[in-house]
């Protein structure tokens, strides 16, 4: 468990010295907590008023320090009219920070509606970091409790909207919300009867878009345009709740974001590591830490308990470096990271998928992106389905979507690493609706329902009325083969006794179907398929489906030689052989090197596994 009162953070003469960074930037992952939930964890509960701010680095760690003054207690009756509030982030006068997108900032004079738990000292923390700050808002006359900024209260959701995701961006009326949290700090526990549902009587705000992680200092990577790649590491404990810990996850959550035609993005597999500067201080290694080792997040995620934050991911800058690209100033990223918070692995075990969105997710911070909507910057996710369902949206989706980019999502890299990009700028507010052609991965999913003959669709409730979600029936249509296509019940395959055609995209994994028999797919992991068979991917036309579909078999090496997990599935790779993901995949005395497919008569993309003394 964590220490609570441990500050974040933990600057050094390193950082100093070897960076002069204004850093490092980042930005988490979250689950929704309730309110309920937050208030429970909250050993203290004020709306109070900030009357002072000053930004320290006191244990090694910098923050920002508000002296609030209370103006009603709502829970901890008896403590002092005036308290110490610290907030992760600020930068000091000598250039040394911390920045994290989305935490709450206030001025003097702002008033808010503080959950905290203690600090160090006699300082006090926000219970669960964003999620523990509400601001006011005025509107029509009526007050509001709300996260974000005041255009809050005009993204009412509908009547049906239900749920802790939707629940955490809905603005609360005033005073019923301090009511009943203060009726339930007594013991008074009743259904929430607060909630601003229903139908705004305000337009709505046009959609804000893709946001940069730090918007006034915006940074990238500039070692893609020369063909560089930047090398990621694991941490060598690996992650806990996943068999493999977390290699397949992570590898699927790295790809993604090269998977771009449009930019050169270049993230490669660099081995294990045992570094574990993480967030707190530069150690010349990119890597995922599958533990918060330094206490950089305040509290564990908890499956049983309240979840609360699931990962958070950044990059480091110096201030001495700046480029320019399309005519913009960029600060230049030397380093990044991602830290898993403790706790996190129930998540993991009980959704795998879910750790490929958070993995690509944080991935996507590193890149130098913020996130879509969703966090305390008040863009709201729910009225605007191309935001919701973007990769860099910021609570993670239910049921996780895993490691695939959105076009929003798409938008920001483009922004960040296409030379001739020429779509929406960062934070664009309104212009014209964002469109995805018909076919696209997401079409169904952002503008859904499809009608008849329209794709890509993922299940039937992205399909309209009376339509099923048919897989692997794109080339009828114009696309490619694997896309899956909305039809009327009767155009469909041939369903087998469980009721699907064998190969669908979600046979293996439909209890009345799975696990699945040697030969039969489509599958996702090694654990929807029958005892002594592996997942192998793209083997679908070997078996009479389409080239894109994974099939189980026997654990006997069954791809092909420079296929995306051939060194996976039948290695240890030997010299010649991919394609590989890390060196544990070659065999002893070799080396995965990236991008050296041509010479070995595979694509230009596949690792290959050579000897040390090979560049």
């Amino acid at each position: 468990m964590k220490r609570r009162s441990k500050s974040i953070g933990a600057w050094t003469i390193a950082l100093l010295t070897a960076l002069s960074a204004v850093g490092p930037v980042t930005a988490m992952t979250v689950v929704p907590v309730s309110d309920a939930a937050l208030l429970d964890a909250s050993a203290l509960v004020v709306h109070g008023r900030v009357v002072d701010a000053q930004v320290v680095a006191s244990g090694g760690g910098i923050a920002t320090v508000y002296v609030v003054d209370v103006i009603r207690p709502v829970k901890g009756a008896g403590q002092a009219s005036r308290i110490r509030v610290e907030v992760p982030g600020g930068v000091l006068a000598d250039g040394r920070g911390l920045v994290i997108p989305g935490m709450p900032q206030f001025a003097a004079g702002e008033e808010a509606l503080l959950f905290l738990t203690a600090g160090s000292g006699s300082t006090w923390r926000l219970s669960y970091d964003a999620q523990g700050a509400f601001g006011p808002t005025v509107a029509d006359g009526a007050h509001y409790w709300s996260r974000g900024d005041g255009d809050s209260v005009h993204r009412l959701l509908p009547k049906n909207g239900a749920g802790n995701d939707a629940h955490y961006e809905t603005p609360r009326h005033a005073e019923p919300f301090v009511t009943w949290l203060g009726d339930r700090a007594n013991g008074t526990h009743r259904p929430a009867d607060y909630l601003a549902v229903g139908t705004p009587t305000t337009p709505l705000r046009p959609p804000t878009k893709f946001t940069l992680l730090q918007p006034n200092r915006p940074a990238r990577w500039f070692v893609f345009e020369a063909g560089g790649t930047v090398a990621w590491r694991t941490h060598s404990a690996g992650q806990q709740g996943l068999a493999d810990g977390g290699a397949v996850a992570f590898r699927r959550a790295r790809r993604a974001w090269n998977q771009d035609a449009s930019t050169p993005i270049r993230y490669r597999p660099g081995g294990t590591t045992n570094a574990t500067g993480g967030l707190t201080q530069p150690d010349g290694v990119n890597a995922i830490l599958f533990r918060d080792f330094n206490n950089f997040i305040a509290q564990d995620f908890a499956c049983n308990g309240v979840p609360g934050t699931v990962a958070v991911g950044g990059y480091w800058t110096s201030a001495q470096q700046v480029d320019r690209f399309r005519g913009i100033d960029f600060a230049v990223i030397l380093e990044a990271d991602v830290v898993i918070n403790d706790g996190a692995s129930c998540l993991f075990a009980s959704d795998p998928r879910a750790a490929e969105e958070a993995y690509a997710h944080e991935l996507g911070h590193t890149l130098g992106l913020g996130h879509s909507c969703g966090d305390a910057g008040g863009r709201s996710c729910g009225p605007n389905p191309f935001l919701d369902a973007a990769l860099m949206r910021a609570t993670l989706h239910s049921p996780s979507i895993g490691a695939q980019l959105g076009g929003d999502d798409v938008n920001g890299i483009g922004y960040l690493y296409d030379a001739s990009y020429n779509g929406p700028e960062p934070g664009q507010i309104g212009g014209p609706p964002p469109t995805l052609p018909n076919g696209h991965p997401r079409f169904c999913t952002e503008f859904g329902p499809c009608g008849s003959g329209q794709g890509d669709c993922d299940n039937d409730s992205e399909c309209a009325s009376g339509l099923v979600c048919t897989d692997n029936r794109g080339a009828e249509f114009g696309f490619p083969a694997g896309i899956d296509i909305c039809l009327p019940d009767d155009n469909g395959g041939p369903p087998t006794s469980c009721g699907l055609p064998l190969g669908s995209g979600r046979y293996c994994s439909d209890p009345a179907c799975g696990p699945c028999l040697a030969g039969q797919g489509d599958c996702d992991n090694d654990a929807e398929c029958g005892p002594g068979l592996s997942c192998v991917d793209n083997v679908g036309a070997t078996f009479g489906f389409a080239p894109g579909i994974d099939v189980c078999l026997q654990t006997m090496c069954t791809s092909e030689n420079g296929r995306g997990d051939f060194c996976s599935v039948c290695g240890p790779c030997t010299e010649g052989q991919g394609d590989c993901d890390s060196d544990a995949e070659c065999a002893a005395g070799l080396t995965c090197v990236d991008d050296v497919g041509p010479m070995f008569g595979f694509g230009p993309r596949v690792d290959v596994c050579l000897p040390n003394a090979v560049p």
